[in-house]
């Protein structure tokens, strides 16, 4: 048992052996590693933008997630957000959002 105040073990972090812990034995290399959620995170977050993180579904299940585990989040703390950097973008492939094409591409796990 860990002592009082230090880190947990990362197999007692919430979600964590749902998404992580789920073979009999170890994994060997080439076993396929499927993360529905994650993938539906991306794929709502390449459709439509930062919009689908700071102000869509995503954003309410992640403080409901976090309200449940001790957070302070709230949708307003999220939906309010201010970009205080310009993000990386350039042309790819004639895409001029290209870090959307990117995320895409390996969402849907295409050769980039």
């Amino acid at each position: 048992m860990p002592a009082t105040g230090s880190p947990r073990s990362l197999l007692d972090q919430p979600g964590y052996k749902e998404t992580f812990d789920i073979w009999p034995s170890p994994p060997k290399p080439g076993d396929l590693f499927k993360n529905p959620a994650l993938a539906n995170s991306l794929g709502q977050i390449a459709e439509h933008g930062r919009d689908a993180f700071y102000n869509g579904a995503i954003t309410e299940t992640m403080v409901k997630f976090l309200d449940a585990h001790g957070g302070t989040h709230s949708v307003e703390d999220f939906r309010d957000f201010q970009q205080w950097v310009e993000s990386v973008s350039t042309t790819y492939r004639g895409c001029p959002r290209a870090r959307h094409a990117v995320t895409l591409g390996l969402y849907r796990g295409v050769k980039l």
